[in-house]
């Protein structure tokens, strides 16, 4: 009689690609972790010891929305080596509702459709690394309204 496989050990683990930056909702998705001021409720990307606008030390944890609107972007058009992207592939720089701005790969979207303004959202890049364990990477992809298809705001 043979045991059953340990269904733990077989799963891939998965670790997000930088610790601070965002944590993963119940359905897998990306939530941008920012900080907040105490004080003056000043609101910052990634966990902050010190209030850039006070100078206060007393910061919370917040989590920021999960989407926004492009305010800035580039195209990459020569791929570096060991990117984990195809190029040609665009970086968008996104205004979130808390007035942040954080920049990461724009996936799903020829590079042709982006425009300042665009609605984008949240949404995790898994990349399977030889080991079979996955690595978890933020991007923004179009923002979905009704009827399924990208809007801008």
């Amino acid at each position: 009689m043979t045991a059953a496989p340990d269904v733990a050990q077989s799963r891939p683990v998965e670790r997000l690609i930088e610790d601070g930056l965002f944590r993963l909702d119940a359905g897998g998705q990306p939530r941008l972790i920012g900080s907040r001021c105490r004080g003056c409720r000043a609101v910052f990307a990634g966990r902050r010891a010190l209030c850039l606008s006070s100078f206060g030390r007393q910061l919370e944890e917040a989590l920021l929305g999960p989407g926004g609107t492009v305010h800035s972007f580039t195209t990459v058009h020569q791929q570096s080596r060991n990117s984990l992207l195809e190029a040609p592939y665009t970086i968008v720089e996104v205004l979130l509702p808390e007035g942040v701005i954080m920049a990461a790969p724009l996936v799903e979207c020829m590079p042709a459709e982006v425009a300042i303004g665009m609605a984008v959202e949240t949404r995790a890049l898994r990349f399977t690394e030889p080991s079979g364990d996955v690595t978890v990477s933020l991007a923004f992809v179009p923002a979905r309204g009704k009827g399924g298809k990208a809007h801008q705001t």
